[in-house]
């Protein structure tokens, strides 16, 4: 997941996730179903996830870890491309406004919804895996780069060195697709998972 904070949070983070933003997918809920089997689709989202189950993971952590898991919002886009500055700007704003660290990732919601209609309880965790790259970054590197391009003292540049200057400065701001995902299964934060996911389950009392 690539984060937006208003509090601090950093890669490798495990994120308890407090709510969500659903309007970038379509609704899992679409569609035929017998609503006498499954459940109406028509339900409140204000216990998705579980805050029973949120309150456990956090007990949890506490006693495994020693650590406090942070909530987040949760944005789902259907990617599988990198969120964009504009985008990211609109995702500060919402992160904001709900004073929790926004999370942009691909799917989670629809499982979450359906899930819902089936009157289950859900947790959902995330793992921060590279901070978005927003507006403010881009402004940042253009100012890099008029800096070398007027100390280079050349009056004239070609479009290949142009290209080379911005691939440097964009390759130290945004990760690349296999590092990310090497940030996510890594040894240290799938153990973080299991111990959590494990005590949660112990700690359910059927």
């Amino acid at each position: 997941m690539t984060a937006e904070t208003t509090y601090p949070a950093k890669v490798g983070d495990i994120m308890l996730i407090d709510t969500y933003f659903p309007n970038y997918l379509p609704s899992s809920l679409r569609g035929s179903i017998d609503e006498e089997k499954v459940g109406a689709r028509f339900n409140g989202a204000l216990d998705v996830p579980s805050m029973s189950l949120r309150f456990i993971a956090q007990s949890v952590a506490r006693r495994e870890l020693n650590e406090r898991l942070k909530p987040a919002l949760y944005v789902p886009r259907q990617g599988p491309n990198y969120e964009t500055p504009a985008e990211v700007t609109m995702l500060r704003h919402m992160g904001k406004e709900t004073g929790l660290p926004t999370l942009g990732g691909m799917s989670t919601i629809p499982e979450l919804e359906a899930a819902n209609m089936l009157r289950m309880k859900t947790l959902a965790l995330a793992v921060v895996t590279n901070k978005m790259f927003g507006m403010a970054e881009k402004r940042a590197i253009k100012r890099k780069l008029y800096r070398a391009i007027r100390d280079s003292g050349k009056n004239h540049h070609t479009l290949s060195e142009y290209d080379a200057m911005i691939a440097d400065a964009i390759a130290v701001n945004q990760p690349s697709h296999e590092e990310v995902a090497e940030t996510a299964g890594s040894k240290g934060v799938t153990e973080k998972l299991e111990r959590i996911i494990g005590g949660v389950v112990r700690d359910i009392e059927f």
